[in-house]
């Protein structure tokens, strides 16, 4: 098996858009999207029975672990949506998970050789993004989450220094 150069990238499955109110009961929220990652081989028709082979051979050349299976959260240990936003006017907050999506083309030597590529995920985490924060995320899903906000703070507001108006008495 020969693997070509691997590409990882940052990778939103779910997305789902909040609205803070005074009502805890009426945080609803709204999906944006739901696209499950599960790994897939494209341009030769392989068998599924390659995917665990060629997920353990892509773990060895990358040093990290390459799944085999759809990316899915553990039940349990979410966050909620509670904090206030640094722009009031901003209400909104985005929940969303994504996982490390990497990719690599193979081939298979055979005797006719086997190319294709492989696609995957090696990580998986969720957070929330606050819409009317001024600072945006700093990490890479975060950064992708941001972009599905219906609206974000242009930027901080500067602190204007006090005057000192000379009164009467001088």
């Amino acid at each position: 098996m020969q693997w070509s150069a691997y590409t990882k990238r940052p990778l939103l499955t779910q997305v789902t858009l909040f609205r803070l109110t005074d009502d805890p009961a009426s945080r609803t929220g709204t999906e944006l999207l739901d696209e499950p990652v599960a790994p897939s081989i494209s341009e030769v028709d392989a068998p599924a029975a390659w995917v665990p082979g060629l997920a353990r051979s892509l773990s060895k050349e990358t040093g990290d672990k390459v799944h085999a299976g759809p990316a899915r959260l553990k039940d349990g240990g979410y966050g909620t949506v509670s904090r206030t936003p640094d722009d009031a006017t901003i209400p909104e907050s985005v929940l969303y998970v994504g996982v490390q999506a990497v990719s690599a083309g193979f081939v298979v030597d055979c005797a006719v050789p086997v190319r294709g590529t492989f696609h995957s995920w090696t990580s998986m985490d969720y957070g929330t993004v606050h819409c009317g924060s001024f600072e945006p995320p700093s990490d890479p899903l975060g950064r992708l989450a941001r972009a599905y906000c219906p609206r974000t703070p242009s930027a901080r507001p500067r602190s204007v220094p006090s005057l000192r108006l000379p009164t009467a008495a001088g």
